[in-house]
């Protein structure tokens, strides 16, 4: 996953860097999002959690590959997360380097342009923390773990799945735009070599504000 993530980044740099690159447009983003750990136990059970607020920032490019469609990577630090809020409240902040690719439409309308994507994201978490009461532990990634760290919790350090996008670009360059991200990877890791019997996902949505330069 490591290699596809990198191959895919310098993928899109040589193409941003191609003949095309008089048309490409670059710019910069941020989003507040509400974000959800889509948890089930080992019998296949929802465990119910709820959103907790959380952010991304980082910068994209818009690479035309025909009229009025465009292929749009972004490169963003993005927090991911959510609250299980039983006997003792824990709300967990997964932290993520994350790579979405949407295929977009940005068409004409009312001297801007409605914009419309979707497409896959691929993330590498690089931190983060769950805090339960007064007990902070730290977020560790690993594929598969023997030995539990006790002020420690434990993810998968790399993540995927779906999102959608829209939203509209005014004339002079400022984007707003509703996003929505789906998780399709568990990001429990295994146990002793043992593939966990729950499943943990990410997912949320929000709202981002951006510019074209």
């Amino acid at each position: 996953m490591k290699k596809i993530l990198t191959s895919m980044i310098v993928l899109l740099m040589m193409a941003s860097a191609g003949p095309l690159t008089a048309q490409t447009a670059f710019g910069i983003k941020g989003s507040f999002n509400l974000f959800n750990l889509a948890v089930k136990d080992a019998d296949d059970d929802k465990i119910e959690m709820q959103m907790i607020p959380v952010f991304d920032a980082g910068v994209f490019a818009e690479i035309p590959v025909a009229d009025e469609f465009f292929l749009r990577p972004e490169l963003l630090f993005a927090q991911k997360g959510g609250k299980y809020d039983n006997i003792i409240e824990t709300t967990t902040r997964i932290s993520y380097l994350e790579l979405p690719v949407n295929f977009l439409y940005k068409g004409a309308l009312s001297g801007g342009n409605v914009l419309v994507g979707f497409g896959p994201y691929f993330a590498l978490g690089v931190g983060g923390n769950a805090k339960s009461g007064n007990v902070s532990l730290d977020v560790k990634f690993k594929n598969d773990y023997t030995d539990a760290d006790e002020l420690a919790i434990y993810y998968k350090p790399f993540d995927m799945g779906a999102n959608v996008m829209a939203g509209y670009e005014l004339p002079a360059g400022f984007q707003v735009i509703l996003n929505a991200s789906l998780g399709i990877a568990n990001i429990e890791p295994d146990f002793n070599g043992k593939k966990p019997a729950s499943s943990t996902k990410n997912m949320g949505f929000g709202l981002a504000l951006g510019y074209v330069f």
